[in-house]
């Protein structure tokens, strides 16, 4: 729920404060530590990179894309 609240926070800000296209925002855990936080890595990315994301995988615990997401 953390994840999620911190998520609805950063992202307005990024597009709002400093004009960033937010087109892809993915949320959980994704690597584990003994430490406590939080991330945020930001790319740039042309439509190819979009392609290669969505991309079929056996990456465990990537997330499922749908709907174009």
């Amino acid at each position: 729920m953390e994840l999620m609240i911190t998520t609805g926070k950063i992202v307005p800000k990024l597009q709002v404060e400093h004009g960033l296209v937010v087109d892809r925002v993915y949320t959980g855990s994704f690597m584990t530590s003994f430490l406590l936080g939080f991330s945020i890595s930001i790319m740039k990315v042309v439509p190819v990179t979009l392609q290669q994301l969505h991309a079929p995988t056996k990456a465990p615990y990537w997330p499922v894309v749908a709907d174009g997401w």
